[in-house]
């Protein structure tokens, strides 16, 4: 997010005026999740009204909790956590701010097997679906 557009954010008058509500969207920075959303949600530079920059995701809320079996036959615990990722979306045609939040991905926890190295880790992500990356990003673009 510290970068680019992002950085440094511009008005570019040839943009479409940015609404609340559904909004095609440019979206930069890490799009590790943001490339599973529709493809209707997205549009090129030159007709989006929205840009929307995404920062890495980080440990959220904690969904539930689930014990494990380790290499050792010792019983732990292992939280999982939602995916916590902080969005600003900029309205193209003025620069300016419109959407300044973090959104939590859901998704699913505690598998029946679970694959780590070395020590059974402390605490782990959910597996966000598709669906689970959709609900987290509608409300940004109006969906």
């Amino acid at each position: 997010m510290g970068s680019g557009y992002c950085r440094k954010p511009a008005k570019y008058s040839r943009a479409p005026a940015y609404r609340k509500g559904r909004t095609s969207a440019v979206f930069v920075g890490d799009t590790e999740y943001t490339d599973k959303l529709p493809e209707e949600w997205r549009t090129d530079t030159a007709h989006a009204s929205l840009v929307v920059c995404t920062g890495e995701a980080k440990a959220g809320d904690v969904v539930e909790t689930c014990q494990y079996e380790d290499h050792n036959g010792n019983i732990g615990s292992v939280r999982f956590n939602k995916l916590a990722v902080r969005v600003k979306g900029y309205a193209l045609r003025t620069g300016k701010l419109v959407v300044d939040r973090t959104v939590q991905l859901g998704g699913e926890s505690c598998p029946g097997v679970l694959r780590y190295f070395d020590a059974l880790p402390s605490r782990m992500a959910v597996t966000p679906s598709n669906g689970d990356v959709r609900a987290a990003f509608g409300p940004v673009v109006g969906r």
